[in-house]
Parts: C-alpha cells; structure tokens; sequence
C-alpha cells in the first residue's frame, strides 16, 4: 500500500513503481502508474473540485473567490503525490480530519509512552529521544493542523513502532512490562494511521472509479466521431 516514508499510497513500492512507469513509457495508453503519477492525489482533487463548485456558486464576481479558484485549478495541474506523509499529515483536503484525528492520537499516546519511559528507564536515552521527536511533531500536526514532510519523518518510527532498543538495569518482568505498554501505545498510534489510511483509500477508489467512468465516456465519444469522419470521407 506505499507505508514507507516518502512512498506513494495505492502503488507497489519504490523499486517496482519505478519498473512499472519505466515499461508503461512511450505507449500510446498511459499505464495505471503513469496515471497515478500524473494525477497525484485524487481525494485532493475531488475535495479541490468541491470547494470551488462551492466558492464560485456562493459568489463568482468576488476577488477573493476567483483568487483561490485560480490557486485550485494551479494546485491541479501540478497536483501533490498521495505519499503517507500526504494522506497522515493533514496535508490531504479531502482527508484532513482524519488526519488530525491521527495526529492528536499520536500526540496523547506518544506522551504517555514517554512517561513510562522516563520513570522506568531513564537511561533509555535513544528510545526517549525518539518519542521525544514524535511527540513533538505530533503536537505541532495536532495544533497547526498540517505537518511537512520532515514533520512526518520525525513521527514515522511511532507510526511503525520501530524504536531504539530500551538500555537499563531492569529486572525481566519490568522490561517485559514496560515493554508491553510502550508497545501498546504505539499500536494505538498505528490503528489511527490504519483509520486514516482506510477512509482515503475509501475515498481514492470513489474518485478513482468516477475518472474512470468519464474516460470510457471519452473513449466512446471519440470512437463515435472517429466512425462519423470516416462515414463523411465516403461519401460521394
């Protein structure tokens, strides 16, 4: 599904996207990855869509209106890709509240992870400065609404819970335990990007299915005029 950091949501990974778009170039039919590569985030678009028809119907004649249609329709024809930092950021307008749903539950069990942490293990210097990083982009998601990519690179290691190994003198069954609760914590912050991830993925089919049925439209349109030229170049 593109979970890395920096990769796209709803394409094979890296490596073998890039296979992908290096056999599909050149053909007279753009290929599933080259589509998605140059349509970027269909939720956006779609949400982008919306809030114009929205804007312009309201009032078409005021400045302000026209002004940010325009910055629509530039943010179109240079669209943002559908990354995980994308959708989990709150950069996503059709998928921001879940998003900022996200970014508050990574800001609260963050938080708590960090405070297991400090009493148990306080010389776990690694694993707090870690999840001292997530927290703090988390709350800066949570309260300015959006992150950038190096915000969502600084929450990724809670989102994957892949955390430095915890360094103190503890006995095996308060390790195991503190263990367990930082480890629950962080699945929480996990399900929460899971929901976001789930409703644009919803979301993406929807948009997705609409293009598509407006392409075989297309197609049908043009096969229709193609037949009616050739019937005109017959006749006498």
């Amino acid at each position: 599904m593109g979970a890395r950091v920096r990769q796209q949501a709803g394409v094979p990974h890296g490596a073998h996207h890039e296979r992908i778009m290096r056999g599909e170039a050149g053909k007279e039919t753009p290929g599933a990855a080259t589509r998605s590569e140059l349509r970027g985030c269909l939720v956006c678009k779609a949400a982008r869509d919306a809030a114009r028809r929205a804007a312009l119907k309201r009032d078409p004649l005021c400045p302000i209106v026209r002004k940010a249609a325009q910055q629509w329709t530039e943010e179109d024809e240079n669209p943002p890709r559908a990354t995980m930092a994308h959708l989990l950021s709150g950069a996503c307008l059709g998928n921001r509240e879940q998003a900022r749903w996200f970014l508050r539950v990574a800001r609260a069990q963050t938080g708590t992870a960090i405070s297991k942490v400090a009493q148990a293990a306080p010389d776990s210097k690694d694993t707090l400065k870690t999840l001292r990083i997530a927290h703090v982009a988390a709350l800066k998601g949570s309260r300015y609404r959006v992150l950038d990519e190096d915000g969502y690179d600084a929450l990724a290691p809670a989102v994957g819970g892949v955390l430095p190994a915890l360094v103190d003198d503890l006995s095996e069954k308060s390790r195991r335990d503190l263990g367990a609760g930082v480890t629950r914590n962080l699945q929480i912050v996990a399900e929460a990007a899971t929901g976001a991830v789930q409703r644009w993925i919803q979301l993406n089919d929807e948009a997705t299915a609409r293009i598509m049925k407006r392409e075989e439209h297309i197609e049908w349109l043009r096969k229709l005029f193609r037949s009616l030229g050739g019937k005109r170049l017959g006749r006498p």
